[in-house]
């Protein structure tokens, strides 16, 4: 099996695949993130209420 990524072209951009041929499946995903602010900023916030 050749390894290489199916969506990136012979450039190295992104490239639009056909996947009209592909059957109709449940997926699900999960995100998280995160957000670092400096303490003045987060304690400015904090006093304004805005993670409430």
């Amino acid at each position: 099996m050749e390894k290489k990524l199916s969506h990136i072209d012979a450039s190295g951009n992104a490239a639009m695949v056909d996947v009209s041929e592909k059957l109709v499946t449940s997926r699900t995903a999960v995100a998280s993130g995160r957000v670092e602010f400096p303490k003045e900023v987060f304690d400015t916030l904090a006093a304004q209420d805005f993670f409430g």
